[in-house]
């Protein structure tokens, strides 16, 4: 999702391609995942791993954390590299206009204005995508995640899913004139945004507050953008690199082996349902996704596996397109569910289980890739490229999107 810059510290690595897959498909693995009860036939084998891919997919959340701390990271790189240009914020915003706004605007044309009134579909299902009252302005305005943490639940089966791109909004807006203005105290002010981002999730959660207000509020979630920004500038400093490298491994391994062993002691991974996961949950994932990408941007293909397996093509693929991937996943899957796969279709032909699923992931993925495919280059690609344009200088190489 988030351009690279011409610096040297943030050249194109291909690997963060493959974190972004690796975030989206944590998504999807959620998302697609529709095995319920009902759909678990028996007590065999299949049964069974039918359940654990049923719990297993309460992972998914988490891939947005990875998403908010890899956008940190190359956000933050890129202004420090771009903080000293005359157009530091004309080239910054313009960009990330045309790189976000076009296909954000496309989808919610369609989601307010033009699904709600067709007559395509019958009323009972057209009016689930009129459900979020006065509060529409707020989607428009990238302040969803404000709307949902004031209703304590998601409400629109498209739009929600732009809580976290809300929040993000909001972080771009407000972070370049932040770092313009502390230049000299940036790493201060990071640890402060982290710290206090944490203390409210604790204390939010301590006095029972809706916890999906907690997930999706901007100022309990901001810790994962920050510890991206705090790793943009700790890779300007050769000491903190070397400690990067060495160290980044062990602590991705030790935080999310950590995570892994609470959602287990607490019986689920969902954050809403298990406690400890919207608190110590999230704060080891982000920091277990921090060490991941300080260990990716220290290392190449030939010195590591799992930079190699993340270099993949699949995955600079499904990275490449991932934006587009995330805003319109969720209305495929409900087109693929409602129209074709229903439960009681699934029982009567002898698909439910795992063959089932198996086959949800493969129809759903068949449509979802190629419409993000083209998306990306007969929409996205153009605009972001014209954005480039707009704010290009013959004295600076053009970034690569």
């Amino acid at each position: 999702m988030p351009e690279h810059s011409e610096s040297r510290s943030i050249a194109h690595v291909p690997a963060l391609d493959g974190i972004r897959a690796l975030a989206i498909g944590l998504v999807l693995f959620q998302h697609l995942t529709i095995i319920t009860p009902e759909l678990i036939v028996g007590t065999g084998m299949d049964a069974s791993l039918a359940r654990a891919l049923a719990f297993a997919a309460n992972l998914g959340w988490t891939g947005v954390d990875l998403f908010f701390v890899l956008s940190g990271f190359l956000i933050t790189s890129i202004l420090i590299a771009t903080r000293d240009r005359p157009d530091y914020f004309k080239r910054f915003y313009v960009r990330r206009a045309f790189r976000i706004l076009p296909l954000f605007l496309v989808i919610a044309v369609i989601s307010f204005l033009v699904i709600p009134y067709s007559g395509l579909l019958p009323p009972d299902k057209a009016a689930r995508f009129d459900t979020v009252g006065n509060d529409q302005w707020m989607y428009w305005l990238f302040l969803s995640n404000i709307a949902i943490a004031n209703y304590g639940q998601f409400r629109h089966g498209i739009m929600d899913v732009t809580w976290s791109l809300a929040i993000e909004e909001q972080f771009y807006i407000l972070w370049p004139l932040a770092l313009l203005f502390v230049r000299n105290n940036a790493v201060r002010l990071i640890a402060a945004i982290i710290l206090t981002s944490m203390l409210l999730r604790f204390v939010a959660d301590a006095y029972g507050f809706n916890r999906n207000s907690i997930y999706v509020f901007t100022f309990t979630r901001l810790d994962g953008l920050a510890f991206g920004a705090l790793l943009a500038f700790w890779m300007g400093n050769p000491t903190y690199t070397a400690l990067i490298r060495r160290w980044s491994g062990p602590v991705a391994l030790l935080f999310g082996s950590a995570f892994l062993l609470l959602g287990v002691l607490q019986g689920g991974y969902s954050y809403y349902y298990n406690d400890g996961l919207i608190t110590w949950g999230v704060t080891l994932v982000t920091i277990s996704f921090t060490a991941l990408i300080g260990y990716v941007i220290t290392r190449d293909s030939g010195q590591s596996r799992i930079v190699a397996i993340l270099s993949t093509r699949p995955l600079l693929f499904l990275g490449s397109v991932s934006y587009c991937v995330y805003l319109i996943h969720l209305p495929i899957r409900a087109a693929v569910r409602d129209l074709w796969m229903t439960p009681d279709r699934m029982l009567e032909s002898g698909m439910a289980g795992l063959a089932g699923q198996a086959t949800f992931y493969l129809v759903c993925l068949a449509i979802i890739l190629p419409a993000a495919w083209l998306s990306r280059n007969l929409f996205e690609r153009p605009l972001i490229a014209m954005g480039q344009r707009l704010t290009s200088s013959p004295q600076v190489s053009k970034a690569v999107a």
